[in-house]
């Protein structure tokens, strides 16, 4: 029996509590085994899903170039391209890098 999880609910138990990136163990391994399952469903890695992923790299891009060659902190900004191109897998829709939106999401999720 499959449990039916809404997008939502999916991006929570993916990003938030411990999460694949801040466990280790037999908790990072049934966090990666659910993550794939559940983003395969969702058509994670299908060529459908290049394109989103590479227009999500050029804002990127652009973004780094418009800072004139001064230092920049990417952590953040790598968080932001990384949530909004899950979201816009899962959702079908994506967020322009400044939108508020987005903002409070990265925030609310403290990323």
């Amino acid at each position: 029996m499959r449990l039916s999880l809404t997008v939502e609910a999916v991006l929570i138990l993916i990003l938030c509590s411990s999460g694949i990136l801040q466990s280790e163990g037999r908790v990072w391994v049934d966090q990666r085994r659910f993550s794939l399952r559940t983003l395969r469903d969702f058509g994670f890695g299908r060529k459908g899903m290049e394109p989103m992923i590479m227009d999500e790299v050029q804002e990127l891009l652009d973004w780094i170039g418009k800072q004139g060659g001064k230092p920049v902190e990417l952590h953040g900004r790598i968080n932001l391209v990384v949530v909004n191109a899950l979201w816009a897998i899962l959702t079908g829709t994506r967020y322009d890098h400044d939108d508020p939106k987005l903002l409070k999401i990265i925030e609310d999720l403290e990323l």
